[in-house]
């Protein structure tokens, strides 16, 4: 009856623990409302003004940690223009030698672009398989969601890299800090990792949670391990689950006092852990046996697969086999350089309108499937411009590594949000709304878009509205062009 019980509860409240994941955007953009007299969630949107959606803290390096790291995160705590737009950004600067410590982000998959320096990186998956390589300027490596990784400066000279995550408050778990320095019962430590007390106690010592949250600006970690202490020596069960219902269950049976469930953490999914019932063990010469069920959710809307799927495994390279239906790669045959594309180090073809883009999407780097993540490079010659266009599925941060740009967007409203920007501000554009940029400055320029979609469309205005098949008739009533004009502009298209 209690299990029952505990199903049901799970089963109801499904919907209601999917809305851990970024809200999906109901208007144009919702500036997140700073003011703490109010119970505003956004900001009225005939006070919003350029500044809203620019963020200009990233163009210098910030303070360097004991490991000789620098982050300056991106996020929507202190860019509130990223509320439910899906997507936020990093900077992190390396010195000689410097470390970023092995951590997850629980809330996002990760892109790390090198812009200079050599970068030992690599993740761990599920299986504790490992996949690192050194990256160099210009080389781009997946870190799928949840999954545990890690980054050291190899080179020489210092090396910076932008991250972006396709979520606007990705959470960041450093692994020594949430295991030794969070109150972690001792006991369980010492048999989860089989280390002596003294041991565990000069690891403790070392690594101090709070001090630690404040200088790596990292979020707290009580409750990642919420119900760890309730484990004991645990023989799990999982359950078959009907595929595609975004639920599944485990029932665990633990011994009193004898072992432990280490630390842990569920990449792709929620859990709830309920004790339903006690019972005898025989010949263990145990009294009792704790019983647990874990109820785990994916996050995931049933309404929502229109959107980037969310993924089920750690990752799942896409297969360009046309000649199979085999979606994903054999796990098996994954190698590490699955997850590093290594095509933005120069710039592309320069069009006539003086922009040279190299898109990186789940059709040219596999390794994007499922992640929700994809970035390109977009190079501008002097007074070159990108044409007025939208992605359809994904918002965009832009990043300008080199040069001066005008670029903006206008809103549903027909609103216009422009700025000239320059070397290390960043401009949001919010999903779906039509939006530009040009050079205005003495040099060649360059800027990083970041999308939260592995694959996010593009639709080109003056292309959509004149290079289809729309018949001439519409498009001389629309525009008020005479036949001749229309016949012109598509003739300078093709």
């Amino acid at each position: 009856m209690a299990l029952m019980v505990a199903v049901l509860f799970a089963i109801l409240f499904q919907g209601y623990v999917s809305l851990a994941s970024d809200p999906d955007p109901v208007r144009d953009f919702c500036i997140a409302n700073t003011d703490s007299a109010t119970n505003i969630p956004c900001k009225n949107s005939s006070d919003a003004t350029v500044e809203d959606f620019i963020f200009s803290g990233i163009k210098s390096h910030g303070k360097f940690s004991e490991t000789g790291l620098a982050s300056i995160p991106v996020n929507v705590n202190n860019f509130p223009g990223l509320n439910t737009l899906g997507m936020s950004l990093v900077r992190a600067d390396f010195e000689a030698g410097g470390v970023n410590v092995p951590h997850f982000h629980p809330r996002a998959t990760e892109v790390a672009y090198v812009l200079e320096g050599k970068i030992y990186s690599g993740i761990v998956d599920t299986q504790n398989k490992v996949f690192a390589k050194v990256l160099e300027k210009g080389e781009v490596m997946v870190f799928p969601k949840g999954l545990v990784h890690f980054q050291m400066n190899v080179g020489d000279k210092p090396a910076t890299i932008v991250g972006s995550f396709n979520s606007e408050n990705p959470g960041s778990m450093k692994i020594p800090t949430a295991v030794f320095g969070c109150g972690i019962k001792e006991e369980l430590l010492e048999k989860a990792f089989g280390l002596k007390g003294k041991d565990i106690s000069k690891m403790v010592t070392k690594v101090n949670c709070d001090e630690l949250n404040a200088r790596l600006k990292v979020e707290p970690c009580h409750f990642l391990f919420w119900s760890v202490f309730l484990h004991s020596h645990a023989v799990i069960h999982h359950l078959p689950w009907p595929k595609t219902q975004c639920t599944s269950l485990g029932r665990a049976e633990l011994e009193v006092g004898r072992g432990v469930d280490k630390p842990h953490s569920r990449p792709r999914a929620a859990e709830v852990v309920s004790v339903v019932g006690l019972r005898k063990v025989e010949g263990l010469g145990l009294q009792t046996m704790a019983l647990m069920v874990r109820i785990l959710f994916v996050i995931l809307f049933i309404g929502s697969v229109a959107s980037d799927p969310d993924p089920v495994q750690d990752y799942c390279i896409a297969v360009t086999d046309s000649e199979t239906y085999i979606p994903c790669k054999n796990p098996s045959l994954v190698t590490v350089e699955d997850f590093i594309f290594s095509g933005l180090n120069s710039t592309g073809n320069f069009s006539e309108t003086g922009q040279a883009v190299l898109s990186v999407n789940v059709n040219n780097f596999p390794g994007l499937r499922t992640q929700g993540v994809s970035l390109a490079r977009a190079d501008f010659e002097v007074g070159g411009f990108a044409l007025p266009h939208a992605h359809p599925r994904a918002t965009e941060a832009v990043c300008v590594l080199e040069g001066t740009f005008y670029s903006g967007f206008i809103d549903s409203q027909q609103k216009v949000f422009a700025k000239v920007i320059e070397q290390g501000d960043v401009i949001v554009i919010p999903r779906g709304l039509v939006h530009f940029h040009k050079n205005v400055g003495e040099i060649q320029g360059t800027l990083q878009g970041i999308y939260n979609s592995e694959n996010p469309g593009k639709s080109m205005f003056p292309t959509a509205a004149f290079g289809c098949e729309v018949k001439e008739e519409l498009l001389e009533k629309v525009y008020g062009w005479s036949a001749e004009d229309i016949s012109k502009v598509r003739g300078e298209l093709h």
